[in-house]
């Protein structure tokens, strides 16, 4: 086993005559090991014990020695040797250079910050391109002569106005206007005499035709009933 040792040149190595101790000892179990130091001043943790035999990490000095007298070797002086060769090339454990991998969490967090408001800074440029862009666009509609015209508020009345007109407010039953459907799809003018005890809701006449409804057959364009609503006695509707 000397022999070997001074022949060890990297961790794997060492781990590997690290094992043939383990299997020696009658292979005491990882948990074994951990209740056996759970009071000693090196306590061998079932995750350390298996990275150093796999040979994952680099062990600690302390650590070594822990495990090698719960093993049963009590001359310790090659592996100590074995373990200050493979320091200087394996360099400190991994388990305790907890303010190099903080160090380094630091920079990639970092870096990824800049990155983030690259990608902000690049995202508000693209939308100001397109702001712009838009009110180019506007620029140039206002410059039309229909844009002038309509900025006239006469004009603007003048063409509410007509809007209004040739869209003027009819009345409908909710139930003609929505998903049921009643026994009239008809819409009326204002003071149909057949509305007078109807819920009715104002929509456009547009909206009406667009809804499917008919005209009142009882009422004229004007409003006022027709001559044969009179005559005939028609009821009005009821809801």
């Amino acid at each position: 086993m000397d022999h070997e040792l001074s022949t060890v040149t990297t961790r794997l190595e060492l781990a590997a005559l690290l094992r043939v101790v383990h299997l020696r000892a009658d292979h005491p179990s990882l948990r074994e090991l951990e209740l056996r130091t759970r009071n000693a001043p090196v306590r061998l943790s079932r995750s350390t014990t298996s990275d150093m035999l796999a040979g994952r990490r680099f062990p600690r000095k302390a650590v070594l020695l822990a495990f090698l007298g719960q093993c049963g070797i009590s001359r310790t002086a090659p592996w100590e040797r074995a373990w200050e060769r493979l320091a200087t090339i394996e360099g400190p454990p991994a388990n305790i250079d907890v303010q190099a991998v903080r160090q380094q969490c630091a920079r990639l967090l970092e870096a990824a910050r800049r990155q983030a408001d690259e990608i902000i800074a690049d995202a508000r440029r693209q939308a100001e391109a397109i702001v712009n862009a838009a009110w180019a666009n506007r620029s140039s509609c206002e410059s039309t002569p229909l844009a002038e015209v309509t900025r006239d508020p006469v004009t603007v009345r003048m063409s509410i106005a007509e809007i209004r007109r040739q869209n003027p407010l009819v009345y409908a039953t909710p139930a003609a206007l929505g998903n049921t459907f009643g026994k009239s799809r008809e819409y009326h003018r204002q003071g149909c005499r057949r509305t007078e005890t109807v819920k009715l809701t104002a929509v456009t006449l547009s909206e009406a035709r667009v809804k499917g409804l008919r005209r009142c057959p009882e009422c004229r364009p004007d409003g006022a009933p027709a001559q044969s609503a009179e005559r005939n006695g028609v009821e009005p509707e009821r809801s």
